[in-house]
């Protein structure tokens, strides 16, 4: 059923499965069907016009369930149109048009059975949005940036394929500086010269996964997101080949890389901004004492 992650995350084509009894009820005898009570979840998106993360509210209905049941037979490919609009200016709007379907199969008895449902978006207004952070844009170079762009757009539109390539080159292009970047944050110490060891070990190879696997469990705990090791995750990813992947399995691997990817430069830069901070901070108090 749509949610708030659904919604505010997922791109188009790409589907969200749900357990069917959640929302069909179906008569067999008679064939009906009808949608109960679907839900409505308030969202958190950019408001370009109060320009910032804003919440959005669900302004319109879903059809009822009587104006369904003379329409459709069954509940493959019903399509609704959800307005969402800034609960702030209550003038900027997001657009979702989503369509539900079934997965079916025939049983030993050649009986239809419907295994699970699942909503895609079939469209999106605003469109689903290829903006860089501009933290990542300040790491990576301008070819590196056009990849970058070119992975979002596949992901966009759910090509996990071209969308995993991508990243994937990106990683393989970064990998050296992400290394180096990581070194400055770990301090002086045992775990330094550790981290320094594997890490000269790392241009050894030519290989990302390769160079990832020798320095992934030495990375400090300042990269850490709830004690889940984001390189290590990444290393995952960039290790699972295309071999025999469907295009929404390497959406989600993409969308992995994507993400542990812009997680640790984002985060790179802003310890290495706030030790600044406070190194500077500290010699301004240092210098103030001495006069």
């Amino acid at each position: 059923m749509p949610n708030k992650k659904f919604l505010e995350e997922y791109p188009l084509y790409r589907r969200f499965d749900f357990e069917i009894e959640k929302i069909w009820s179906t008569n067999y005898t008679t064939g009906g069907t009808r949608i109960s009570q679907l839900p409505k979840p308030a969202i958190n998106l950019e408001c370009p016009i109060c320009k910032s993360i804003q919440t959005f509210n669900m302004v319109n209905e879903y059809f009822d369930d009587s104006d369904l049941k003379k329409k459709y037979n069954s509940p493959a490919f019903v399509s609704f149109q959800l307005n969402y609009f800034c609960s702030c200016c209550k003038a900027f709007h997001y657009e979702f048009f989503v369509d539900f379907g079934v997965t079916r199969k025939i049983d030993k008895d050649k009986n239809e059975i419907w295994t699970n449902g699942w909503v895609r978006k079939i469209g999106q207004k605003p469109e689903w949005s290829i903006e860089i952070d501009s933290q990542v844009q300040k790491f990576i170079n301008e070819e590196n940036i056009l990849l970058f762009k070119k992975g979002l757009i596949c992901e966009s539109q759910s090509y996990g394929i071209g969308a995993y390539s991508y990243y994937r080159r990106i990683v393989e292009s970064i990998i050296d500086d992400l290394l180096k970047e990581i070194e400055e944050l770990i301090p002086d110490g045992d775990e330094k010269k550790e981290y320094l060891i594997a890490f000269e070990k790392t241009k050894k190879e030519i290989i990302a996964a390769n160079k990832i696997s020798l320095v992934k469990d030495l990375i400090p705990k300042v990269l850490l997101i709830d004690d889940v090791n984001p390189l290590a995750v990444l290393y995952s990813a960039v290790s699972d080949g295309l071999h025999n992947r469907t295009d929404e399995e390497c959406l989600n691997i993409a969308e992995t890389i994507r993400e542990c990817l812009s997680f640790l430069i984002i985060q790179i830069y802003s310890s290495k901004n706030s030790k600044k901070q406070f190194t500077d901070r500290i010699k301004t108090l240092l210098k103030k004492k001495t006069k």
